[in-house]
């Protein structure tokens, strides 16, 4: 017992370790690599690695590996970040046999949607063009090219603007095939059982808004808002930009304009910063704004808590209070699954669609 211990915390150690260098490289060390036999497998090389001032995190960070004690459980969730409306990060909170099933070389192996050559998919500026008045790329891009940064070759398109995807859960089967019937919350999205369903043991007494996301180096989700999520990296690293509610806004620039315009209005416009790493569990709380950077391909997926059928004090005068706030809210109690819900620009400012 006393040697399996000691070869924990040693690999607990070097995890951190690999952690907390990657930075300084243009390339992410899998922190897995040595525990699973085999790396990612995705080509993570980014043109603008995050230096040590840049990597911070301006939210409270629980990390997982530091002790099998640690957790957030629901009254600890609800009074520290749900009542008060404060977003949270959940650092290597994935499992390493998760983790490794977003790997390049499971996905090759296992499957035939999200087969790397397999199919082509619908691309964009951002993740959601027509959300944001933008068009999609006249051509389908494969998952290899999206890894390998390719650009859209349409005239009407900045040829620099990196792609990216973003689906529903319809593909489920193979990206969470580890679990039965193929059900997130069976494993690392387990938190939104806890925090927010009546079944936290049998199922959940809801369905989520699930996104699955991927993106080639520089690309990542524009300026904007929506009810509350978690969002989970699996692939790559991100920066994240958030803004209170009261500051929210929607935008069509590319992230890399949003992430420029934040810096130069942040005597105006309180921004939060975060860099979420693979194994990390980012909770969101409502109507925040957001804008994300991909450094390197990545793979995240996301799911949007809607409002109407939390088991959480308060939730049954929500509807009223939000139709009072802003008309534009209602579509979240309309549509608990609703992507980006378009503010009225009577409560929501808007840094403008130009790309």
């Amino acid at each position: 017992r006393l040697r399996k211990n000691n070869n924990k915390k040693k690999k607990q150690r070097r995890r951190r370790k690999l952690i907390s260098s990657s930075h300084k490289t243009t390339t992410f060390v899998d922190p897995w690599n040595d525990h699973i036999g085999g790396g990612h497998g995705w080509n993570t090389t980014t043109g603008a690695p995050i230096d040590d001032d840049e990597d911070v995190c301006d939210i409270e960070i629980i990390d997982f590996s530091d002790s099998d004690n640690v957790d957030l459980n629901f009254d600890d969730f609800l009074h520290n970040f749900y009542f008060t409306g404060r977003p949270v990060l959940l650092r290597n909170y994935v499992p390493p046999d998760e983790l490794y099933s977003f790997s390049k070389h499971e996905w090759s192996t296992k499957n035939q949607y999200f087969h790397p050559n397999n199919t082509r998919f619908d691309v964009g500026p951002t993740a959601y063009p027509s959300l944001t008045n933008q068009s999609r790329c006249s051509e389908k891009f494969t998952l290899e090219e999206m890894e390998r940064d390719r650009t859209c070759p349409d005239d009407t398109m900045s040829h620099n603007i990196p792609m990216n995807h973003a689906e529903h859960d319809h593909h489920f089967d193979e990206a969470y095939r580890m679990y039965e019937q193929h059900d997130p919350t069976l494993g690392s999205f387990h938190k939104i059982r806890e925090w927010f369903s009546t079944t936290a043991t049998t199922g959940l007494s809801f369905t989520p808004g699930w996104q699955i996301f991927f993106g080639g180096d520089g690309s990542g989700a524009t300026l904007h808002w929506h009810a509350a999520a978690l969002n989970m990296l699996y692939v790559g690293t991100k920066e994240w930009r958030m803004t209170p509610p009261y500051y929210r806004g929607f935008t069509g620039m590319p992230s890399k304009n949003v992430f420029e315009l934040l810096q130069q209005q942040q005597q105006n416009i309180p921004t939060l910063r975060c860099t979420q790493r693979p194994g990390d569990l980012l909770y969101l709380p409502d109507f925040w704004g957001h804008s994300t950077l991909n450094h390197g391909f990545g793979i995240g997926v996301a799911a949007i808590v809607g409002t109407k059928h939390r088991n959480v004090p308060g939730s049954s005068y929500r509807k009223e209070q939000v139709i009072q706030y802003d008309d534009a809210a209602v579509a979240v109690d309309n549509d608990d699954t609703t992507t980006t819900d378009t503010p009225s620009s009577s409560s929501s400012s808007s840094l403008g669609t130009t790309t």
